[in-house]
């Protein structure tokens, strides 16, 4: 299953007045937020998360404990309804108030951009 988080902070882990054991990679312990608040920390290697270009703030997702960073979607809207629409006026560059079936397409296209970045 993958799920995308947010990334809160990313720590490296202390290893106190040791050196790490030859070969061993350094491991930070990244806090994840979901979309639904539930929060948890993952330890991964440092040069992964560089790598990928991982920072705090980021948008990642996990799938069999392998975060990759998750690509954004964008949406292209030109606009709901509007009372020149209704009223058969064409203009380029006048902004009509939108009508109330207009609001109601916008916050309908609000909802599904908004599900379809948490799913």
């Amino acid at each position: 299953m993958e799920t995308t988080y947010r990334v809160l902070r990313i720590e490296e882990q202390l290893y106190g007045c040791e050196e790490l054991p030859e070969g061993q990679p350094v491991l930070c312990d990244v806090l994840l937020e979901a979309a639904d608040g539930t929060q948890r920390v993952l330890p991964y290697p440092d040069a992964e998360l560089t790598r990928l270009d991982i920072n705090e703030g980021s948008t990642v997702t996990l799938r069999d404990h392998r975060l990759t960073k998750a690509a954004h979607k964008v949406y292209f809207t030109r606009h709901g309804e509007t009372v020149w629409n209704v009223e058969n006026k064409i203009c380029g560059m006048t902004d009509s108030p939108l009508t109330e079936k207009g609001r109601a397409q916008a916050r309908e296209r609000s909802r599904q951009s908004q599900r379809g970045a948490h799913r």
